[in-house]
C-alpha cells in the first residue's frame, strides 16, 4: 500500500467513525504517529490536551496504551506533560502504572517525572515502575 493511499484510507476512517476532534485525538493516541499526523492534519486547530470524557489528556491516554513516539509527537506538538487528571494523575503516573517504560524516559526528558519528596531527586522510571508494582501487591 503507498502511502498516500494509506493517508486517504486514514482521513476516511476519521471522517466515518469519529464525532470530533477531541475524540479523534485520543483514537490516535492510541495507535501510532501516523494517525496523530492525520488528526492534526485534518483539525488544524486540535487541542492536543483536550480532555476525554474520562477526563485524560492525549498524552495521558498514549503513556496508557506505551506510544512512546506518539507521546513524543504530542509533547512536540505543545502538548503538557505536567497535566493532571481528577484524581491527581499525570501522564508519567499513567506511563508507571501499565509499566511503559520507554514513555517514562521521554517524560523524564521534559522534567515530567515527579519528585521524590523523600529524596528530593527525581526518580527514574524503574523506580517508578517498582513501587506502583508494590502498591498492586
Amino acid at each position: 500500500m503507498s502511502e498516500r493511499s494509506r493517508f486517504d484510507g486514514g482521513v476516511a476512517h476519521i471522517n466515518r467513525y469519529l464525532k470530533d476532534e477531541v475524540e479523534a485525538i485520543h483514537a490516535a493516541a492510541k495507535t501510532d504517529v501516523t494517525m496523530l499526523e492525520l488528526i492534526i492534519a485534518k483539525y488544524s486547530n486540535v487541542n492536543l490536551d483536550a480532555r476525554n470524557w474520562l477526563e485524560l489528556t492525549p498524552l495521558m491516554t498514549a503513556a496508557m496504551h506505551g506510544r512512546t513516539k506518539v507521546a513524543q509527537a504530542l509533547i512536540d506538538g505543545g502538548a503538557s506533560p505536567f497535566e493532571r487528571d481528577d484524581t491527581g494523575w499525570t501522564a508519567a503516573h499513567y506511563a508507571a502504572r501499565f509499566e511503559h517504560v520507554e514513555v517514562l524516559r521521554v517524560l523524564q526528558k521534559v522534567g515530567a517525572v515527579p519528585i521524590s519528596s523523600l529524596w528530593g531527586m527525581q526518580e527514574t522510571p524503574e523506580k517508578m515502575i517498582e513501587e506502583f508494582q508494590k502498591l498492586l501487591v
